[in-house]
């Protein structure tokens, strides 16, 4: 048997297993597929049974892959799926975040290991929002999120801390699972078909902590736009191109953090947030400030004696007062930098004169009045340090 996906122009092949295909079809309940019967064609992915299990081949497996359950059959050919279908759609960005829909707006989050994305999701459908993808979310040339139509899946056993509501309603929603993995079948019209788009409201980034009251803190845009380049599919496409619609996204959706033990308290927070005017409030200077202390080794005098400009193979794309780099050389391709206020300031100076390490310390110091002079000029030099490890700048052959 062959199936068809929307979007796709090569089949998935999967021999005589019908309870995956059933498994598969309550994965994606949002996907539309056709089938039809296997031919001659070349199918990319292909699962057949072997022994008690089964065995996949994709073009992202160097080896045939055993599979021990239906449940995790359908999880892996989903999991070869999405990049198939992404490179068959040059035009959209595949990011690994859960997403839902809070008023006519997405609420994003970035994958980050153990963090609830998946839960939290799940926590929003619980709350009667709808939801776009626990894990894959498209974004397309416009900046709206554009959904995949697949279920969220949990983790299992549930974790006994979580709500009684969150674990009633996961149990009564029970879609096809093993005891890895579960798949939710969600009421009819809370998921998200696929091709649906919405355009996207904020980026929220998590952080759970046991027995911690649900919070949002603003966060600058530039670290939403580094967990989102991080949770791109395409890691080995040009960055200029990625970058691109990424940094439009984030000039104009604001990007929080949000703490949590509770994830229905913590969807209470995020709507309630969701509805208030958007906006990143600005960190000020001294915290600023604070952020460019780095873990760096104390740099000595010799290393970094003498003048410093910029290299040249680097564009500079700004967001907020931020910058991030871009290699523009081809043995660096797809190398990017961020570079936090401090640090962007710096680069700009070298920009407009060739300057030391210590030149450019006695600048800061007037910028950064209420920052010891000691710290401004020691912090100065491992930025210094920083920045030629990097290749971003390199010492002036000859002084004028």
């Amino acid at each position: 048997m062959d199936i068809v996906w929307q979007g796709m122009s090569l089949p998935m092949r999967l021999d005589a297993v019908p309870e995956v295909e059933e498994a598969l079809a309550a994965a994606a309940p949002g996907w539309p597929q056709r089938r039809r019967v296997s031919d001659a064609s070349t199918a990319p992915i292909h699962l057949w049974r072997r022994g008690a299990g089964y065995c996949q081949t994709s073009p992202a497996l160097s080896r045939p892959l055993p599979i021990p359950t239906a449940a995790s059959a359908a999880c892996s050919l989903i999991a070869d799926l999405i990049p198939n279908f992404l490179l068959e759609q040059p035009d959209l960005i595949g990011l690994h975040c859960g997403s839902a829909l809070v008023g006519e707006r997405l609420v994003l989050f970035p994958e980050a290991h153990r963090a609830g994305k998946s839960t939290l999701s799940t926590a929003f459908a619980c709350a009667g929002y709808r939801v776009f993808g626990d894990d894959v979310l498209a974004l397309d040339a416009a900046g709206e999120g554009m959904a995949l139509g697949i279920a969220p899946r949990l983790r299992v056993p549930l974790p006994a801390s979580l709500p009684a509501a969150f674990s009633a309603y996961a149990e009564a929603h029970r879609g096809p699972g093993d005891d890895r993995y579960q798949y939710l079948s969600l009421p009819a019209g809370q998921l998200a078909r696929h091709g649906e788009r919405a355009p996207v409201g904020a980026i929220v980034l998590l952080e759970r902590e046991p027995g911690t009251a649900a919070e949002l803190l603003p966060l600058a845009p530039g670290d939403g736009l580094l967990q989102l380049l991080c949770q791109n599919f395409a890691a080995d496409w040009p960055a200029e191109p990625l970058l691109a619609p990424l940094l439009e996204l984030m000039q104009r959706v604001p990007c929080w953090l949000l703490r949590y033990a509770d994830p229905l308290e913590a969807v209470d927070v995020v709507v309630e947030a969701m509805r208030q005017p958007a906006g990143v409030a600005a960190l000020p200077a001294s915290r600023r400030w604070q952020e460019t202390a780095h873990l760096a080794p104390e740099v000595d005098e010799v290393t970094l004696a003498g003048r410093w400009q910029p290299t040249t193979g680097w564009r500079a794309r700004p967001l907020d007062d931020e910058l991030f780099m871009i290699s523009t050389l081809a043995e660096r391709a797809g190398e990017v930098h961020r570079l936090n206020p401090v640090a962007a300031g710096i680069w700009r100076l070298l920009n407009c004169e060739p300057l030391g390490a210590d030149e450019t310390a006695g600048l800061l110091v007037e910028a950064f009045p209420g920052v010891p002079a000691k710290r401004v000029a020691a912090d100065t030099r491992r930025l210094f340090a920083e920045l030629s490890r990097a290749g971003l700048i390199q010492r002036v052959s000859s002084q004028p």
